[in-house]
């Protein structure tokens, strides 16, 4: 809390000097009498170039004479934080309404999670096992039957010799 105090306390001083130059620039301007008053102060001129100065010390001493209340600002701040939350809690976010929607009227499909995955490919590696040793089989039966029709053609090849 002190070093916000102490940052508005900076921050005033830096806007108190930007008001200082720009009030010691425009004094200038209209001294030299280049002056050309802006859009905003061409219908309402506030203070005269006599009164500039004192016009300044005014404005300092009114700033100097604010009376601030820091606990009715804690007060402000406590009562905007809750008001926020609040706004927060009752600020309905679309994803988490349909997303809810979506749950409660179970459109979501039951997956069964890692374990029916894990069920599902060992299924899958025993059909692929099976296929692959009902292949080998089958290789293994048609090299078979070649090798007996080899040896039947090379018996039968003897007997006609």
């Amino acid at each position: 809390m002190l070093g916000e105090l102490i940052d508005d306390t900076q921050h005033l001083d830096d806007v108190i000097d930007k008001l200082n130059k720009i009030i010691d620039l425009k004094l200038r301007e209209r001294a030299k009498g280049d002056y050309v008053p802006s859009a905003a102060t061409k219908f309402f001129d506030v203070v005269s170039p006599d009164d500039a100065p004192d016009a300044k010390k005014d404005f300092l001493m009114q700033i100097s004479c604010v009376d601030v209340d820091h606990e009715r600002r804690l007060d402000a701040l406590k009562t905007a934080e809750r008001l926020r939350q609040t706004e927060l809690a009752a600020k309905v976010n679309e994803f988490d309404e349909e997303l809810s929607d979506f749950v409660t009227q179970r459109k979501l499909r039951k997956t069964g999670g890692t374990e029916e995955l894990e069920r599902r490919r060992a299924e899958k590696e025993v059909e692929v096992m099976k296929d692959m040793l009902k292949s080998v089989e089958e290789a293994e039966q048609a090299r078979r039957a070649k090798l007996a029709q080899r040896k039947a053609g090379a018996a039968s090849k003897k007997q006609n010799t």
